[in-house]
């Protein structure tokens, strides 16, 4: 990036986008970036790297005039006058404002809104940014964006990729770390593995969306990459019917339901080419029956999902079936985790450890794990093991990296600093949640307490 520090300017390239927006996240910086691509002018209000709000002369597609008309006729009378005084743009907050609009839907207008500002200034051949401090936001969404996450999905979309290939392992040398510190941190949804003798990351079998991302990274040289392709005889031969068990047509195939029409078809063929009746004569009548019963299979899978439309139409049918087996777990999970409570009624912080630990394998879910670590604390000022109560510690500071962290787990954060002597650690994490919830009242008394200490 070029800078130019007298007039506090930075001018984009292409390649500066990703880079720019990690750094402004990683800093959790609170200022207003000015982005100017000739006549496309663009703020974005920031507080600790966070985008609050922002404006922009991109024009934006709205669709209020759907959602107004589905209110009753009390609703738009009263808000009617309201929006006359509104920019179509600030219309959505005042909807939100007034409850009308859901929070997940509010959530993705503004990132959508802002993904498109960003695509923007990336097309223009020049790009400049300025940052000014200290200046409060008109209006904040109430939402918090993260510009990061913003720009590398809008900037996945200029990629172009006629077909993703399937990878049995990705090795990934990292070359800017900020970046792909962000990625993991804002992006990524899978298990990226980190090689401590080889130095670098690896993923096994990537599903098509995280491999899309590597691509991207490597273009933007935030990675270099190794793939290792799959042999097709080890994945596509399949021995026995137990095999194609509880697997869904995209799994037969061994693809998610990203794969697009042309892989599809180019699996389906492989698998055909192996399993198909007349290249299997000369077996004997048993397997012969077998092999007939997996090649059935196999075709009913395809026909499933060959075009787009039964595509479209199969990942719903997965849809439903995916959360009424989520809802089974949650139940399960849950009954679980009441049953730890419990177990941390009683003291036996040993046994409610297990639980949470035994909630959290059937339904992986962050509340388990916090209380899994608070147990695992317990337990380590139980049995008077500083080595027991530090690991507590770090598992449940993983958890309050996210976003948005349960108030429990900054709460119970602060109760371990506390126990340690780290007094001033403590306030910091009670403070955030006094912050985001002023009724929080046992952590308002802890906080006042350690005040009088600090």
């Amino acid at each position: 990036m070029v800078r130019h520090s007298s007039h506090k300017v930075t001018a984009l390239k292409k390649s500066d986008f990703l880079d720019f927006f990690a750094i402004m996240e990683k800093k959790a910086i609170s200022a207003n970036i000015v982005l100017v691509s000739g006549e496309v002018k663009s703020l974005f209000f920031l507080k600790q790297g966070r985008i609050i709000a922002h404006k922009s002369n991109v024009e934006r597609e709205h669709h209020l005039n759907q959602l107004i008309e589905n209110l009753d006729a009390e609703q738009r009378t009263f808000i009617q006058h309201g929006l006359d005084q509104l920019s179509p743009f600030d219309q959505w907050a005042y909807l939100y404002n007034k409850n009308l609009i859901k929070e997940s839907a509010y959530q993705d207008f503004l990132e959508k809104d802002c993904s498109s500002i960003i695509l923007a200034h990336y097309s223009s051949k020049e790009t400049n940014a300025l940052r000014v401090s200290n200046v409060e936001a008109e209006h904040q969404h109430m939402l918090s964006i993260a510009p990061f996450k913003i720009v590398f999905e809008a900037l996945k979309q200029t990629i172009k990729i006629e077909a993703v290939n399937q990878y049995e392992q990705v090795n990934i040398k990292v070359k800017k770390k900020d970046v792909f510190d962000a990625y993991q941190k804002y992006v990524s949804h899978e298990s990226i593995v980190y090689d401590k003798k080889k130095e670098l990351f690896y993923v096994m079998h990537p599903q098509s969306e995280l491999v899309l991302d590597l691509y991207l990274l490597k273009e933007y040289q935030v990675v270099d990459l190794e793939m290792f392709s799959e042999k097709i005889e080890q994945k596509y031969k399949i021995t026995s019917e137990k095999d194609l068990l509880n697997k869904n047509a995209f799994e037969v195939f061994g693809l998610d339901e990203t794969a697009s029409g042309a892989i599809i078809k180019k699996k389906y063929m492989e698998m055909v080419a192996t399993h198909h009746p007349d290249k299997n004569g000369n077996l004997p009548e048993k397997e012969k029956r077998t092999i007939e019963k997996i090649f059935s299979q196999i075709t009913l899978a395809y026909k499933k999902i060959s075009t787009a439309e039964q595509r479209k139409e199969y990942i719903k049918e997965l849809s439903k079936i995916k959360e009424s087996q989520k809802a089974q777990k949650k139940v399960k999970a849950e009954t679980i985790f009441f049953e730890g409570l419990a177990q941390m009624k009683n003291k036996n912080f040993d046994g409610a450890y297990e639980k949470f630990n035994e909630s959290n394998k059937i339904l992986p879910d962050e509340k388990y794990r916090i209380y899994a670590a608070w147990s695992y604390f317990r337990l380590g000022v139980k049995n008077n093991s500083r080595a027991t109560i530090e690991e507590a510690r770090e598992n449940l500071k993983k958890e309050t990296l996210k976003d948005m962290p349960m108030l429990e787990a900054l709460f119970y954060l602060a109760s371990i600093e506390k126990n340690l002597g780290n007094y001033r650690q403590a306030k910091k994490y009670l403070s955030q949640v006094v912050d985001r919830d002023p009724y929080f009242m046992n952590a308002k008394v802890e906080l006042n307490l350690i005040n009088k200490r600090v």
